[in-house]
């Protein structure tokens, strides 16, 4: 997603980084909605043909535990044994695009 403004993805830090404006004092920060679907774009992208970006996104876009192992049941429910397969290549996308949250202030 590029901002027709400014020409930047709005995910990406801006200041300090490759490629960047080293002068920026504040960085480019995303807003939630921006950030959420910079993520999906990169994540639909990764995804393997026979995975659904419905069944991604109910696997690790819904917050239906605050229990890791459950968590870590459902998705192998869900997903099974290709979920590490799954987690990895998109993990890889969001590093290739520069994808991270920006901490807070």
């Amino acid at each position: 997603m590029i901002c027709p403004c400014h020409g930047l993805d709005p995910a990406h830090n801006s200041g300090g980084g490759k490629g960047g404006n080293k002068k920026a004092v504040y960085p480019t920060l995303a807003t939630h909605s921006e950030f959420h679907a910079t993520v999906s774009i990169a994540a639909r992208a990764a995804l393997p043909k026979d995975i659904s970006f419905d069944r991604f996104k109910e696997v690790y876009f819904a917050n239906y535990s605050d229990d890791y192992i459950e968590c870590e049941k459902f998705a192998q429910e869900k997903l099974g044994d290709r979920r590490h397969s799954v987690e990895q290549r998109v993990g890889a996308e969001f590093i290739k695009r520069g994808i991270f949250k920006a901490r807070e202030r």
